[in-house]
């Protein structure tokens, strides 16, 4: 049950699959998986990163994504030091983003970076677009999940993102439920975009964000 749910959701990087030289003919033995829609029903393809014997059982490792920790670990940690630059204000998030294009190119923001209500996705994104650049593909670091709602603008970052075409969303923390309840690497992840989560920067991205957590709810 567990292996079906990670693997229908998309969210397995990677599976070891170790086959022992057995054939089970009986209709009422375990599957490997649980019948369901799964992402490879759709033409994804897994690929084979190794295969090797142990003793007399095959074991091989597949690869479900094309993740570059290295990159994915250095653009986030980039996000978060942008996120020192935008001045603590108890109406939001301090909040750093990369965007990086299929190509390549990169750009960057942090909330209120040209504009008060304006959140950090948002300023990576408009730097972007306001170069010439494609974002169908592309790749954004945000050092907290984009915003699922706002009440400063009717589209969320979320949502932004999905309109542009972004292939793939990396994040540190998820939005604590202090002005909304947020969703929106779950919206992310379910239209198809691949959204990786780092827990290793949450308690640096929560220390940034003390003057939230410090006084009372307004």
């Amino acid at each position: 049950e567990i292996l079906s749910m990670f693997l229908r959701e998309n969210m397995a990087d990677r599976l070891r699959l170790a086959t022992a030289p057995f054939i089970v003919g009986e209709a009422g033995a375990p599957r490997f998986l649980r019948p369901g829609r799964y992402p490879f029903d759709s033409g994804h393809r897994a690929v084979t990163e190794s295969l090797r014997m142990a003793g007399d059982m095959s074991v091989a490792t597949y690869r479900f994504h094309d993740d570059d920790p290295v990159r994915d670990r250095e653009c986030l940690a980039r996000a978060v030091e942008l996120s020192r630059r935008c001045t603590p204000d108890p109406e939001c998030y301090r909040v750093g983003a990369v965007v990086v294009t299929a190509s390549g190119a990169r750009y960057e923001g942090y909330t209120q970076m040209t504009a008060r209500k304006n959140h950090a996705e948002e300023e990576a994104v408009t730097a972007a677009l306001q170069a010439g650049a494609d974002l169908r593909g592309a790749t954004v670091y945000s050092s907290v999940e984009p915003c699922s709602a706002r009440s400063s603008k009717p589209e969320s970052c979320s949502r932004l993102l999905l309109r542009l075409g972004v292939r793939k969303v990396v994040f540190g923390l998820y939005e604590p439920d202090r002005f909304v309840h947020c969703t929106g690497a779950l919206d992310l992840r379910r239209a198809g975009v691949r959204t990786l989560y780092l827990p290793e920067f949450a308690r640096q991205i929560l220390d940034i964000n003390a003057h939230l957590f410090s006084r009372p709810r307004r």
